[in-house]
């Protein structure tokens, strides 16, 4: 089986973690052909023997590569996905899939005519085996009745250097917005994979309270579902110590993804609830 040739766009924080997993053999069938960025002693550091290039367009219209990661700041997305579809290439972007809506329909658009091409986005959070556990669990109906999650996304601290650190950061001109569509996507395509489409949200979202920036660093949002779920979901840049964690209350019990751990901890009743509250005499 020949080896996948990758052409890795952006070398940023995640482009230097896809060249450095390719190069170090970690991940398995492709081999790293060509890497692109604006930065070229950058290129020289991380992939001398890679072809490089300045231009994303030069680089899918190389004919050197078979799929490409995209990993620039997220207004480029879309367009780079676009023509590298149209030059009959497989494509992965880094979250956001786009910056706007009416861009991320436009990349399910062109997929739809390049139906024989691989195209997603890097949501890796899927992949997790806690996370499929709990995926089967609440399939499996041991919960049973989903009544409420909630989920804690603030341990994203991040200091006012971090933000300073690039142009393109913390801006809508930049990043199209704050801790939701960069630091949150993940946590948000856990919520979306494990619980369905919610029928409506509440949020609250502050604007710049934590650090001098003209997009969302602290976000509180309550999730309702037509079947009578709902859900509670935190984010923050500006708190210290934060935490990430996900607890499901169902009538047969308190499911909890415990604080960076890739274990689970499982309190069953030996009652359903809503059998518990109709049937039991006193107080608990």
């Amino acid at each position: 089986m020949s080896l996948i040739r990758l052409g890795i766009i952006g070398c940023g924080n995640m482009g230097r973690g896809h060249i450095k997993w390719v190069l170090d053999g970690s991940t398995q069938g492709f081999e790293l052909s060509a890497i692109c960025d604006d930065d070229q002693k950058a290129m020289e550091a991380l992939a001398p023997e890679a072809t490089q290039f300045t231009d994303p367009s030069a680089l899918i219209q190389s004919e050197s590569v078979d799929a490409i990661p995209i990993a620039t700041p997220h207004f480029s997305h879309h367009t780079i996905a676009i023509e590298a579809m149209r030059a009959d290439l497989h494509v992965m972007i880094e979250k956001p899939i786009a910056a706007q809506l009416t861009d991320a329909e436009a990349i399910i658009r062109e997929h739809a005519v390049h139906p024989e091409l691989t195209v997603g986005v890097m949501f890796q959070q899927r992949t997790r085996p806690v996370i499929q556990k709990i995926r089967s669990l609440l399939a499996d109906g041991v919960l049973g009745d989903i009544q409420r999650y909630v989920c804690h996304a603030t341990s994203w601290f991040r200091t006012d250097q971090y933000y300073q650190s690039g142009r393109w950061r913390a801006s809508w001109g930049g990043e199209g917005g704050g801790v939701l569509i960069n630091q949150c996507p993940h946590a948000l395509d856990m919520l979306w994979w494990l619980f369905g489409d919610p029928s409506s949200i509440w949020a609250d979202c502050q604007f710049g309270k934590w650090h001098d920036i003209e997009v969302e660093d602290d976000v509180t949002a309550r999730l309702a579902y037509a079947n009578g779920l709902s859900g509670v979901f935190l984010a923050s840049t500006g708190e210290v110590p934060g935490r990430n964690r996900l607890e499901i209350s169902g009538t047969q019990g308190l499911l909890k993804m415990e604080e960076g751990a890739d274990h689970l901890r499982f309190i069953r009743n030996e009652i359903a609830g809503d059998q518990a509250l109709r049937t039991l005499k006193g107080k608990p």
